[in-house]
């Protein structure tokens, strides 16, 4: 959210800068204040750019259109597993983290 927010605001600051030279162009010359202006924004600008590099990009994981299925499956076979008897290993552990508990 966080990082939305910035992204917003460094648009929104890079359009007034581009509108305030435009005027400069369009007007062949540059008032004080505007300069002063033109130099707000661009440290606003650079500011923006460090804090929004310092938050990580949100990641989103996409899940199969089927990962129900796929889950439902992996509980089904989950049983089979435990019941082999080369799972004898994997259902001591399973029991030892279940009574951590």
């Amino acid at each position: 959210m966080e990082r939305e927010r910035i992204e917003v605001q460094l648009v929104d600051t890079r359009s007034r800068n581009t509108k305030l030279v435009q005027r400069l162009e369009e007007e062949g010359y540059l008032p004080r204040a505007v300069g002063r202006r033109i130099e707000d924004l661009e440290v606003a600008e650079a500011r923006l750019v460090q804090e929004g590099a310092a938050i990580p990009e949100r990641v989103e994981v996409q899940r199969p259109a089927n990962h129900e299925a796929v889950y439902q499956q992996a509980v089904s076979e989950l049983e089979t597993h435990l019941t082999s008897a080369e799972a004898s290993a994997a259902r001591e552990v399973i029991g030892a983290l279940s009574n951590r508990s």
